[in-house]
């Protein structure tokens, strides 16, 4: 799984009545795996504007990574740093857990 789509995951079961609890997904006891993608600036623009931002560095704080950006750019297509560590993050990096 990406962390594009845990980004859009939620928890659908009747006893998750806290909108705060139930989104973004907890990982716990979780691997990373990373696998390299073609990166493609239009879709990452694209998805930009449906990630929630928020969940999303939350998430990467969980999973441990420090040099996520905190913000979004004004002006992200020209930010090649941001672009290319949104893309590490959103379209390479998986979390697995084998056990």
């Amino acid at each position: 799984m990406r962390l594009l789509t845990h980004n859009m995951l939620q928890c659908h079961v009747k006893t998750c009545t806290d909108p705060a609890l139930n989104f973004p997904l907890q990982l716990k006891d979780i691997e990373l795996e990373q696998v390299e993608t073609d990166r493609n600036d239009d879709l990452l623009l694209n998805l930009l504007q449906k990630v929630d931002w928020n969940a999303l560095k939350a998430t990467v704080v969980e999973l441990g990574v420090v040099d996520f950006p905190q913000e979004i750019p004004e002006n992200p297509q020209n930010d090649e740093s941001f672009m290319q560590k949104f893309h590490e993050i959103l379209m390479e990096v998986s979390p697995y857990d084998y056990n």
